[in-house]
């Protein structure tokens, strides 16, 4: 096994649908075409979804990294997470009741 010090290249957020949407037709692993993608995040990165309207509803999202070797030059590819959020977004809060890890490979 080998380490090598990695970055993130880019994060993206996507609104995938609802809980029955995604029961019927959940997308592929891997990255999907982004509601937003943030390039070169150089520290924490805050997106307000109340901006969005998509952005802002109850069901699946994804979330991921493009990870890319710092030292080496290599594409780790995308690394994302799906989320179920329920309850609202906003200044109501929010729940995030199911989490899947989604990469198409390690």
């Amino acid at each position: 096994m080998s380490r090598f010090p990695v970055g993130v290249a880019a994060l993206g957020v996507a609104y995938l649908g609802s809980t029955a949407a995604m029961r019927d037709d959940a997308p592929d692993a891997g990255p999907v075409p982004w509601d937003r993608e943030i390039q070169d995040p150089n520290d924490t990165v805050e997106y307000d979804i109340d901006d969005d309207s998509q952005l802002g509803q109850d069901g699946w999202y994804r979330v991921g990294a493009h990870v890319v070797g710092d030292d080496v030059n290599h594409d780790f590819r995308w690394e994302c997470y799906d989320l179920e959020v329920t309850d609202g977004i906003g200044d109501a809060g929010y729940s995030i009741e199911e989490e899947w890890k989604v990469s198409p490979r390690i």
